[in-house]
């Protein structure tokens, strides 16, 4: 066989190369730039390169890893397109271990692909190099928890490589880090090793211009984030509070589905249900893996009332799941429906309920970062104008770094009034529709007793 380079088995455009390169001579280095920059395509072939290199200087069997924060997002970006980039003739993919495995003749190296979900979990591991997708996205204590796994044998210079948008919910200790070098204690030694390449849109000449067009249609901030790669285009929707909104009006309007006939939605899926109190409007509002419908926004004249409506919907609907937020008044509508038979349908969705996770202070922040993965991922929105409640709901990352929503008190403080169909809606995400399975069994038919 022909002998062929790896820039010719790889296709880098020239800033690809350039960071490459500067893995050569820094440890810590940042891929920063645009969408579409070819960044997620770079860390998996740097993984490459650097198993290459290493076996061709005797160092062999050597263990790298790339992650993500999400295993569906790892399978998104890199799982279901190395095993079509890479050679086969160079190794195997190891469907079970998540794995990517040079042959020996290559020097038997191994990429391993893991989600950050638990970094504890990699303290035992040796890896020569990490690289790590949209670094945005991963407190700065998994990155530090990472670190500790920077060591092989034979190897002095370990690498550390990153890429990301100027966007996400830890942005600002990667911007501290890599952008304005601003060096926390433990770190001071190293500060000479970080590094970071900016690569654009522009940069990618294999992007077609149907997309670079869309990007170019941005509103302003999106545009400058997304098209320019400034760092600092979100900085002034930050409150005096420290919140920034979760949703963008773009992000709402692209979501929502007005085309007729209206879809309709399908089982697996979950009802979310809002109990007003107070003379607030109840909602519902019902989901599967494509699209969300609202189904009820009123208020009523006494909440039990909710009762009949829910038992309709699902006779109508048949939802696999039906999550009520039983905070104060909706603990009744939730013991009634149990009394009338639909108790292996229901669950609590309690939305102050503290959570153990690194990530989040209670299960309303879980939630609603489900959601905003969701529609990250493509879910619909069937149209309502009750969605751009969405618009109202603001995040922020406290002291202990895990992710907090803006109470109803606070936004009522500011004359908002309770976004109670994005609460329903947010309930849904209680259980992911691939957990729905262990729940259908039980509850193939709308029960009636």
């Amino acid at each position: 066989m022909a002998k062929v380079s790896f820039f010719e088995l790889s296709n880098f455009f020239p800033k690809q190369r350039l960071a490459l390169e500067m893995t050569k001579y820094y440890d810590y280095v940042l891929l920063s730039g645009s969408r579409g920059s070819g960044k997620s395509m770079f860390l998996r072939w740097a993984c490459l390169y650097w198993l290459l290199k290493w076996a061709s200087e005797g160092i062999e069997n050597v263990q790298v890893g790339l992650f993500c924060e999400s295993y569906p997002t790892l399978y998104d970006r890199h799982i279901k397109l190395i095993r079509e980039e890479f050679p086969r003739y160079l190794g195997k993919w190891k469907e079970q271990k998540k794995e990517f495995h040079l042959a020996k003749e290559y020097g038997g190296g191994i990429i391993m692909f893991r989600n950050l979900d638990d970094p504890s979990k990699y303290k035992s591991v040796e890896l020569a190099l990490i690289a790590i997708d949209e670094l945005t996205r991963i407190p700065k204590q998994k990155f530090d928890e990472l670190r500790g796994s920077l060591r092989w044998p034979g190897i002095a210079h370990c690498k550390f490589i990153a890429a990301t948008n100027p966007h996400g919910e830890y942005l600002h200790w990667v911007r501290q880090l890599w952008i304005e070098r601003n060096f926390p204690p433990e770190l001071q030694d190293l500060k000479d090793q970080f590094y970071v390449v900016e690569v654009k849109t522009y940069d990618n000449p294999y992007l077609p211009p149907e997309y670079i067009k869309s990007l170019e249609s941005l509103p302003e901030r999106e545009r400058k984030a997304f098209l320019e790669g400034d760092w600092y285009a979100f900085d002034d929707l930050i409150d005096e509070s420290g919140y920034i909104p979760l949703f963008t009006l773009n992000q709402i309007k692209s979501a929502i589905y007005d085309s007729k006939p209206e879809p309709k939605i399908f089982p697996p899926s979950i009802m979310g249900v809002d109990v007003g109190a107070g003379g607030d409007k109840s909602a519902i509002v019902i989901r599967n893996d494509l699209f969300a419908k609202v189904l009820f926004h009123q208020k009523l004249s006494s909440v039990m009332d909710l009762v009949s409506i829910i038992s309709q919907f699902i006779y109508e609907y048949n939802p696999t799941l039906v999550v009520i937020d039983t905070t104060g008044v909706g603990q009744g509508v939730y013991d009634r429906l149990e009394e009338i038979g639909f108790g292996l349908r229901l669950k609590k969705g309690i939305f102050g309920f503290p959570l153990s996770d690194e990530r989040f202070v209670d299960k309303k922040a879980k939630y609603y970062w489900s959601l905003a993965e969701w529609i990250n991922r493509g879910g619909k929105l069937i149209d309502n104008e009750a969605w751009y409640q969405l618009l109202t709901i603001k995040y922020k990352v406290i002291s202990d770094r895990k992710i907090k929503i803006q109470s109803k008190e606070e936004l009522l403080k500011k004359g908002i009034p309770s976004p109670d169909v994005a609460d329903a809606l947010a309930l849904t995400f209680e259980e992911t529709t691939d957990t729905l399975k262990d729940y259908s069994e039980l509850v193939q038919q709308p029960q009636w007793f």
